[in-house]
């Protein structure tokens, strides 16, 4: 069995959560293990429109300057998910959330060649062929701050539900593909992914 279909498999039978976004109370949330990308949206007070998780490793030494040294849970729905990791990305296309994934540049352009959708009517995307690591991130966070302009996450959410749901089918299509030895030799979708970062 794939990593894909097995997590559709534990997350669809196991757990008995199917495919549909949750209702968002705030315009994202992010749950990253970069956390100069935390300090920087503390920094623009973006989280009076989102919110976060942290979960501090303490071999990071990372000295935060905007926000508060300390773990925090979640208390929020966000409408876009800002995440880093591949098992996120396959989590919220399968329950149809948008995403902001930050990582290397080039990163979103790749996931649309394997066709993928991405939410052009909200987000910029110029940040995705930035080479420099800072700048690229500086871009980023102003894509997120630029969610502020939107007053109702929930309105927002309804008019993203198309892009959300197309992405969702080209998993499932991708994952049926890879039955096919013929079709997918080598790669599942997740290797795809890690291909990407």
């Amino acid at each position: 069995m794939s990593v894909e279909r097995e997590f559709v498999y534990k997350t669809l039978v196991e757990n008995l959560q199917y495919p549909a976004a949750k209702t968002a109370d705030c315009m994202f949330d992010i749950n990253c293990s970069n956390y100069q990308l935390y300090d920087e949206l503390a920094k623009h007070n973006a989280f009076k429109f989102g919110d976060y998780t942290l979960d501090l490793d303490k071999r990071i030494t990372y000295k935060f300057k905007y926000l508060p040294l300390q773990n925090k849970p979640q208390e929020k729905q966000g409408l876009f998910a800002i995440i880093n990791s591949e098992q996120d990305l396959l989590n919220c296309i399968y329950f149809k959330r948008p995403f902001l994934y930050f990582g290397n540049e080039n990163f979103h352009e790749k996931l649309t060649k394997q066709g993928y959708r991405l939410y052009t009517k909200i987000i910029d995307y110029t940040f995705d062929k930035e080479i420099n690591p800072t700048t690229r991130r500086n871009m980023f966070v102003d894509q997120i701050l630029q969610l502020n302009r939107f007053s109702n996450p929930q309105v927002l959410q309804k008019s993203l539900e198309k892009t959300a749901h197309q992405n969702m089918q080209n998993l499932m299509r991708t994952i049926d593909k890879e039955k096919n030895p013929d079709t997918y030799p080598k790669l599942n979708t997740l290797q795809k992914f890690r291909k990407l970062l």
